[in-house]
């Protein structure tokens, strides 16, 4: 099965469902099937979207050998907290010291996608947080980049100029990616 029929059947909004963002061609291009570590910052709890969990299931089953961890400050389900793949912690992506307990419970990660709560202050400050446990050649995705909700700057205003942007992805650009360099050029 493809990813976005993934993300359909378990009724996640990455495929063409509900706002049918349409993240999975890109995603199929970018996540080698053999990733083995992605976070996910907002894993679709009832609180914060359906209640399905559904790109966290469509992870899991695309990405046979990874392990899969999740950042929400709702509860995840059971069944997920039983898969031996899935590691869950509880926090609040507004929460600057959340974030740090988020830095040191994980390991450096391949991908981490930001679906969080979708303001830009928090998108920022996650980005910020987190950049240094992407690996080389890893990839950082914030989603839904175009519901500028909070205060300005917007996202991209404040992470466009990044030396590591790289593509922006989805229907319409609502997902904005950085990509982990192996080598920087001396700034001085």
């Amino acid at each position: 099965m493809d990813l976005e029929s993934l993300f359909d059947s378990y009724g996640s909004d990455k495929g063409t469902l509900h706002e049918g963002h349409r993240y999975a061609k890109s995603y199929e291009e970018l996540i080698p099937r053999n990733t083995k570590t992605l976070l996910e910052i907002g894993i679709g709890t009832e609180a914060t979207f359906n209640g399905t969990f559904g790109s966290i299931r469509a992870w899991l089953d695309w990405l046979p050998d990874a392990q899969i961890y999740g950042f929400d400050f709702a509860d995840a389900s059971k069944d997920l907290l039983e898969n031996d793949r899935f590691h869950f912690i509880k926090g609040d992506q507004s929460n600057k010291n959340d974030l740090y307990r988020l830095y040191d419970s994980i390991p450096n990660c391949d991908i981490i996608i930001d679906d969080g709560s979708h303001i830009n202050s928090h998108q920022i400050l996650s980005f910020f947080v987190l950049w240094d446990k992407v690996n080389p050649n890893g990839y950082y995705i914030i989603e839904d980049i175009h519901c500028k909700w909070g205060d300005p700057p917007f996202t991209t205003e404040v992470l466009g100029n990044h030396p590591d942007f790289y593509k922006f992805i989805g229907n319409r650009d609502q997902g904005i990616v950085f990509k982990k360099r192996t080598k920087y050029k001396n700034l001085t």
